[in-house]
């Protein structure tokens, strides 16, 4: 628990689904102990709006312009609050399951990965615990998720490869079919390893109104979480030496 203490826990959760933040988070978090996180509401509402949700938990609420989907707030609220005071955080959002004309594999993994527990594991005080002590404990490692949310490149690139592409280059990365990412962009990580990808909030983000499926900005930037996080270290040392 010394630990834990030493080492702050920032739970970011991006509320835009206010059924699936009333009736599948809200619950989870009032279980938690107060003092063991701080949260971090990111949401195109009101501020005032979203308080009046939160009953019986604290929260900073972030209110931005709804572009971007879940992942262009979290950067902005990482950058503004986030990276100099906390070492560890926690990225959820209000997802809604949707069913498609995707292929049955896909279907299968959407009924298997986001029904109605995986919110309460998430945010489960144990699973809290022992997920940062792995990462406080593990120096080379920045990102921890649950694993059959993790998809590969090989067959969910979709139509995000060009700029996907583009921004592994950028990030000092050559692209490979046999990448992974967390699929939903719900994991846990150290603070760290986001700064680097900070220039993308001046990119090109799409406005939310369109309801894209694919190839949005926030598509893109789904993809890369994951691949970064691996290199991170690893790239710096490779740096370093040459």
């Amino acid at each position: 628990m010394e630990l834990l203490e030493r080492n702050k826990l920032a739970i970011v959760i991006h509320l835009f689904y206010v059924d699936i933040f009333v009736e599948k988070i809200l619950p989870s978090l009032k279980k938690l102990p107060k003092d063991s996180y701080d949260l971090f509401i990111t949401t195109p509402f009101s501020e005032d709006f979203v308080r009046g949700l939160c009953v019986g938990v604290d929260a900073i609420v972030c209110s931005y312009e709804n572009k971007g989907r879940d992942i262009l707030p979290f950067l902005k609220a990482v950058k503004q609050h986030i990276i100099h005071k906390y070492d560890l955080f926690l990225k959820i959002h209000t997802k809604r399951n949707f069913k498609d004309n995707r292929n049955q594999d896909f279907k299968n993994f959407w009924d298997n990965v986001w029904n109605d527990n995986y919110y309460e594991f998430l945010l489960d005080s144990t699973i809290i615990t022992s997920t940062c002590v792995f990462l406080i404990k593990n120096k080379n490692i920045y990102l921890g998720g649950i694993p059959n949310s993790i998809l590969s490149f090989n067959k969910h690139i979709c139509d995000n490869f060009p700029r996907v592409f583009i921004y592994l280059k950028r990030l000092g990365l050559e692209y490979s079919h046999s990448m992974e990412f967390f699929s939903g962009t719900m994991f846990y990580g150290k603070t760290e390893v986001i700064e680097p990808l900070f220039f993308l909030i001046d990119e090109n983000w799409d406005d939310d109104a369109s309801q894209k499926k694919d190839g949005t900005m926030a598509h893109v930037v789904e993809r890369l979480f994951l691949c970064h996080a691996k290199a991170y270290k690893s790239l710096e040392r490779i740096q370093e030496s040459t």
